[in-house]
Parts: C-alpha cells; structure tokens; sequence
C-alpha cells in the first residue's frame, strides 16, 4: 500500500525538516516576531533610546529616526541615498566601517542581537 504517508505525519515530517539545524537559532517570523521584545544594552542605547527592553516593531522605526534626525543618508549618482554613514555611537552595533548599504542595516542589527543574546 506504499503511497503518501498521513497528513499529520506529513507535516511533522516537514517541520522537522524546517527546524533541522536550527534547534538553538531558531526565530519566530511575522506577527509572533513582532510581538517579542530585545534587551537594549548601554551601547544600543545612544541610538535606540533610554529603556530596559523595546519591542522588534520599534527597533526599525528607532533606528531610522536616529539616521533622519542625524543626516546619515549617502550616496550619489542614480541610486541616491542607499548608503548610511556610521557614526561613532552606532559603531558598536554595526562594525567599523564608515557607511552600510540600507539593505546590510537590519542584517548587521540582527547579528548584534543574536550575539549578545538579546532576543
């Protein structure tokens, strides 16, 4: 009788499968990420505010209020603006070069946050 195996057996089989390797670094997506909230260290803090702890939602708004407020935005020719100058409060966070690309932002974030286990 061979065929497919049952549909519960089927999706335990695939989450296994998803999850495979990612036991400890697994995260959550969409909405259950929104609602969780990141520790906020002393060097975070120059750029995201004073506080204990900020919800994922606010993290980007934060940090781009930071980039507006301080003129951080770079770049020339046709694709204006996709560089971000990184200032001395923001090297802790997101390394030592002088600019990311906006697209490096929430990856370098996300790499800090993971590291010193804020999540």
């Amino acid at each position: 009788m061979g065929g497919r195996p049952k549909a519960a057996a089927r999706d335990s089989l695939q989450t296994q499968i998803a999850l495979r390797g990612r036991k400890d670094s697994y995260m959550p997506r969409g909405q259950a990420l929104m609602k969780r909230t990141v520790k906020v260290t002393d060097e975070m803090q120059p750029v995201f505010g004073p506080g204990k702890v900020i919800k994922v939602s606010d993290l980007n708004k934060k940090l781009w209020a930071y980039i507006k407020k301080h003129k951080l935005m770079t770049g020339e020719g046709p694709l204006m603006k996709r560089s971000i100058k990184v200032t001395e409060d923001m090297k802790p966070v997101f390394g030592s070069k002088a600019t990311i690309k906006i697209g490096e932002m929430m990856k370098l974030l996300w790499v800090y946050i993971k590291k010193h286990k804020l999540f």
